[in-house]
């Protein structure tokens, strides 16, 4: 007997998230918020201590001793169970104060782990390499971290967190070289001082279904996901494609013609 697959394409969301985690990524971009408040601050490179502006560099306390400088922690909401083909955390509220990035090195940003933002966290490991961020505008800069942001989603986290510092904890001149981040009050994070923009493949499954009516789901790489694609498990879909029902006429017809063969051949 001769089989039949009947075929459909479709491509799926995400899976739905909880009231209190970000809506799922209907749209190819979204931009998440960094969530400011008591989870992000910055602390010393080489001692206990913290403060809550968002400062990176050396000397902001003249108290500090040479050579040593601040780092900056941030915090982002993740959505569920989504394939990215990029992760781009930008700021426009940079503020600088004498030259960090020429005396410092470069600006690197680097995922780390913690429940709780306190002085602890000044000599805290990184949880994955870190990367360089560019300066793209006088108050502006961008630092790409898709693997740190799909390795986090992967693992199931709901959140995703970054520190902040130059190649260089100092240059022992004496003077304060920062990159500052912050829109009325140096002080104080907020929200929004910083977005993470995420930029989603669109999940697809193709559908299976045999003569005796059973389907089955199969991930495919499609043209209208424009890339690999994940377990379909995670995200329950609508499938809207039309299935190629031709194949079931000629395969009768094909039998027929071989019945009227055979028949010819015996007279």
């Amino acid at each position: 007997m001769l089989s039949l697959a009947l075929v459909a394409a479709a491509c799926t969301n995400a899976a739905d998230r909880p009231a209190t985690e970000p809506p799922p990524m209907t749209a190819a971009v979204v931009s998440i918020a960094n969530e400011g408040g008591s989870m992000e601050g910055h602390t010393p490179t080489g001692f206990t201590g913290m403060g809550t502006g968002l400062f990176v560099g050396d000397n902001l306390n003249p108290s500090f001793p040479e050579g040593q400088g601040v780092q900056a922690y941030l915090t982002f909401s993740l959505p569920a169970a989504v394939l990215i083909s990029r992760a781009l955390i930008a700021s426009d509220a940079l503020a600088v104060v004498g030259t960090p990035f020429d005396d410092l090195g470069v600006l690197l940003i680097e995922p780390v782990e913690y429940r709780a933002f306190g002085p602890e966290l000044f000599d805290l490991d990184a949880s994955g390499d870190p990367v360089a961020c560019h300066v793209t505008g006088s108050s502006a800069i961008e630092c790409g971290v898709t693997t740190a942001v799909q390795s986090a989603i992967d693992n199931g986290q709901h959140t995703v967190q970054f520190r902040l510092r130059f190649e260089r904890t100092g240059d022992n001149d004496g003077r304060a070289h920062l990159a500052m981040f912050y829109r009325s009050d140096s002080n104080t994070n907020e929200a929004g001082l910083f977005t993470l923009g995420l930029t989603r493949i669109r999940q697809c499954l193709r559908r299976t279904m045999s003569l005796s009516g059973h389907e089955s789901d199969t991930p495919i790489t499609d043209a209208c996901c424009g890339g690999p694609v994940r377990d379909p498990k995670l995200s329950p879909g609508l499938f809207s494609a039309a299935t190629d029902r031709l194949s079931a006429p000629r395969a009768n017809a094909s039998k027929d013609g071989r019945r009227r063969q055979m028949a010819t051949s015996e007279n």
